[in-house]
């Protein structure tokens, strides 16, 4: 990447990952949250609830600190920067997808309607774009680049919309 996206990608890229600290904070302190809304329909046990809910936010904010994190190697090549983000973009549609296959199959209690598109479509919309624009940056094109800021950027804040949708969920699903 070159050097006027230094600050950018210091930014976003610091930003997920201070964010990734604040989620396992939150969540460590609310260990005494109701797991109804988070446990599988069929198994009481809140794991696939919290691979639904929480692995994929947690996953957004590590794709952003890696891609952050390649940009600003020095002397890499766009290209390989490219096929980094491109990798990591492929397996952030298929984990979307199987999270809103999860959802929209009943797999968890869906605790709002809006959840199928936050957890899973914007999502894999988001990776979508990164994917193809690590193309137009393989193809030489100047625009790829800014896909791929807007990308980061989409991921970052569909990870704060998702990580205050959890923590909110938390806070007023306390066991009394």
């Amino acid at each position: 990447m070159p050097s006027e996206w230094e600050t950018y990608f210091l930014m976003v890229g610091s930003s997920a990952a201070a964010l990734i600290g604040l989620l396992f904070v939150v969540i460590t302190l609310a260990g005494e949250a109701t797991t109804t809304a988070l446990a599988d329909t069929k198994d009481p046990t809140p794991e696939r609830g919290a691979r639904t809910f929480v692995s994929p936010t947690v996953f957004h904010f590590t794709v952003i600190v890696v891609i952050c994190a390649v940009a600003l190697i020095p002397n890499f090549s766009p290209h390989a920067m490219a096929a980094v983000a491109a990798i990591a973009g492929v397996i952030g549609i298929v984990c979307a997808a199987i999270v809103l296959s999860r959802l929209l199959r009943g797999r968890v209690n869906v605790p709002h309607w809006t959840d199928p598109l936050y957890y899973g479509v914007f999502p894999m919309f988001v990776y979508l774009w990164i994917v193809l624009s690590c193309l137009f940056v393989w193809s030489g094109s100047e625009t790829g680049s800014y896909g791929i800021a807007i990308g980061t950027l989409g991921l970052l804040l569909l990870g704060i919309r998702d990580a205050w949708d959890l923590a909110t969920w938390l806070a007023f699903n306390r066991r009394s």
